[in-house]
């Protein structure tokens, strides 16, 4: 297997040498869209954003990326998948002479196992259920003033949903974090998640099943953990070769690692259903006009924004990655808070 997985990845890195060489005068575009695409940006921009304009959209996106990002932990552990900065100074298949010069930036140098891309999975899960209830809105509305809703109209988001996530693929693959193939992976999978997600009725599920679903993860990633101990298997074997082979130390960061993701997940779905079950529930959801809703997104941004920028120690793993669950679960405590704040204060809602 390992022999055909180089085999592959000899002929997948000119695909990086191409994109790198030709496309090095857009480095700083490829790179911002890959930025986009980061699993982070489902918490810290889509989440916030959604939840003010529709909580159930919201929530969709919520567990489309902790699902996408859990499962592309569990995935990341059971392949084994390299990346292609280190693959490359690893392989015996050049020498000195022959190797090929791939170019690192700051966000290259991910921590983690390179297959399934968790960028994509995330992002395509995501986008398919805005796009998909975009759809549906614009729908509803037109139906309820007897409309139909053009056919170029759904061929129009679903190939601005194709072109997005394709160029988020390419800067994954342009940066060298990620193979061709693992792009692949990652789109089919998060397309999957996506579509599963989109038919749930989160805005049903109560306190019960978000302790639920971040007990599930808990005990998921504990299970792999020791079951892969138990194969002589270290889950945490690619953070040394991101450490030896990265161009910068400052450009290896522990929150980049699969553990982090799932300790992120799992304080995400915990503290959301605390904020909904002992915050949330205070008010009910009402229209607002254009201009509020924009002020009120934008403050959530800006103030979850603040969380990311708390820093942790990282001198105990065990420490950093308890930590790190707390950090995140703040991020739906202060969007779920926000809105309650101007529903019952601001919205001059009578508070329930």
């Amino acid at each position: 297997m390992a022999g055909r997985m180089d085999s592959l990845h000899f002929h997948e890195i000119k695909a990086v040498e191409f994109l790198q060489y030709h496309g090095m005068e857009f480095k700083e575009t490829l790179q911002f869209i890959s930025h986009l695409g980061g699993p982070n940006n489902s918490f810290l921009i889509y989440f916030p954003i959604a939840y003010i304009l529709n909580h159930a959209v919201g929530l969709k996106i919520l567990w489309a990326a902790v699902f996408s990002e859990w499962f592309n932990a569990s995935l990341k552990w059971l392949l084994f998948g390299h990346r292609p900065y280190w693959w490359v100074r690893e392989s015996n298949l050049y020498n000195d002479q022959n190797r090929p010069d791939i170019e690192q930036f700051p966000s290259t140098c991910e921590t983690g196992p390179g297959s399934p891309s968790g960028h994509m999975m995330v992002t395509v899960a995501i986008w398919y259920i805005i796009t998909k209830e975009t759809l549906s809105h614009i729908r509803s509305s037109r139906e309820r003033s007897g409309r139909e809703l053009p056919l170029i109209v759904d061929i129009t988001l679903w190939s601005l949903f194709g072109v997005f996530v394709t160029l988020v693929g390419v800067g994954r693959v342009f940066i060298a974090t990620h193979f061709p193939n693992q792009v692949v992976l990652g789109l089919l999978v998060g397309l999957l998640i996506g579509h599963i997600v989109s038919q749930l009725p989160v805005h049903t599920f109560t306190l019960l099943n978000y302790l639920t679903g971040s007990m599930f993860l808990l005990q998921a990633v504990v299970y792999q953990y020791l079951f892969m101990f138990l194969l002589n298997h270290r889950p945490d074997w690619s953070i040394a070769l991101a450490a030896k082979w990265c161009g910068d130390p400052a450009w290896v960061h522990l929150d980049s690692t699969p553990f982090y993701a799932v300790s992120r997940d799992i304080g995400s779905l915990f503290f959301t259903g605390l904020a909904l079950r002992y915050i949330g529930s205070k008010v009910t959801e009402t229209s607002r006009g254009l201009l509020a809703t924009a002020i009120l997104a934008a403050v959530a941004v800006f103030a979850v924004h603040g969380v990311a920028l708390l820093t942790l120690p990282t001198k105990y793993e065990f420490l950093f990655y308890a930590l790190g669950a707390f950090k995140e679960g703040l991020v739906p405590i202060i969007v779920i808070g926000l809105n309650v704040i101007y529903e019952s204060v601001l919205g001059k809602r009578k508070v329930m």
